[in-house]
């Protein structure tokens, strides 16, 4: 819409511009300096009074009425003294400004209500399952040029993810059958080191129960008659502490033997990836000798068709004279 001649807008004026400002600032120290409800201040992170006047302000900034300009300025400086009156400790004043805010709360709640949210669905991927039937990569690369489909041969990029796992990247996007075979190796490496960890604090709580059964077998050594095999042994052996477990070897033994397996199966874990990357830098290098290979056979293929579309042409141009 255009504006008609003559017209003044408040907002391009400085003066207006700096009272504006002025109040605004002036109502922003007094609400911060008035205790609010005990109520509002547990449900909210935000100060529900502050945010009232920026939003206030917010709607305001534009407005080019002179009669709307007007009536903004009023209730702003009579908010002004209000606020003022609120943060010195009237408590008329103060009761007014919780009213302000529990009706302000109680809006907000009943819109909320009012607004009904859509069910937020889950995002549905396709599940890759993977095939039986399908010959591994490192068996079957690098394909003869008549087996590729575009007839071009490009080398891949050996990758490394930052859970050790080696790949050969082919093409972009990547294969969704590679993703999932690369998210349920993390997985499973994952598994691994959480259960490494988890044996670490039990065998930490074994070698506790350890040290006090040597404890107590020490007190019963010192303060029994006869010691433990005369005045201890059998009330020791009735109440069935250890089974034998904690006399004849540790309560940490199970747990040792289980982290050893764990061990054994993280350092297998990485032999294979390291053999596995071996093969694929392997692969990665015989790619790339075929690729220089069919790029120089073509190379020849062109300087040759080259020459003779100019001796053709020579032998043209000879006869046409």
């Amino acid at each position: 819409m255009n504006a008609r001649p003559g017209a003044i807008f408040a907002r391009a004026s400085s003066r207006h511009r700096v009272a504006c400002k002025a109040l605004y600032r002036a109502i922003l120290q007094s609400s911060s300096k008035i205790p609010l409800p005990n109520d509002v201040s547990q449900h909210s992170s935000i100060n529900p009074l502050t945010h009232l006047i920026r939003k206030r302000f917010r709607q305001n900034a534009f407005v080019d009425s002179p009669h709307m300009i007007r009536n903004a300025l009023q209730s702003g400086y009579l908010s002004e003294h209000v606020l003022r009156l609120a943060a010195d400790g009237v408590s008329t004043a103060i009761e007014q400004i919780h009213r302000l805010v529990h009706s302000h709360q109680a809006d907000v709640e009943s819109s909320r209500r009012a607004c009904s949210q859509p069910e937020l669905k889950p995002r549905l991927r396709p599940r890759v399952w993977p095939y039986s039937s399908a010959s591994k990569l490192v068996e079957k690369r690098p394909l003869p040029l008549s087996c590729i489909l575009s007839g071009q041969r490009h080398v891949p990029s050996l990758v490394m993810t930052s859970a050790g796992i080696p790949f050969l990247r082919f093409k972009r996007p990547q294969s969704p059958y590679l993703s999932r075979v690369i998210r349920d190796k993390v997985v499973q490496k994952q598994k691994k080191i959480d259960l490494r960890s988890q044996l670490e604090i039990t065998d930490f709580i074994a070698k506790s129960e350890n040290d006090w059964e040597d404890t107590v077998l020490q007190q019963i050594e010192r303060n029994v008659e006869g010691g433990i095999q005369r005045g201890g042994s059998k009330e020791w052996w009735w109440e069935g502490w250890g089974n034998g477990i904690g006399i004849d070897k540790g309560w940490d033994s199970s747990i040792t033997e289980a982290q050893k397996e764990i061990d054994a199966a993280i350092r297998t874990e990485r032999a294979s990836a390291k053999a596995y990357s071996e093969k694929m830098t392997k692969i990665y290098l015989e790619e790339k000798r075929l690729w220089q290979e069919e790029k120089e056979v073509k190379s020849a293929k062109r300087s040759a068709n080259l020459k003779l579309r100019v001796k053709y042409d020579a032998k043209s141009s000879t006869a046409r004279k």
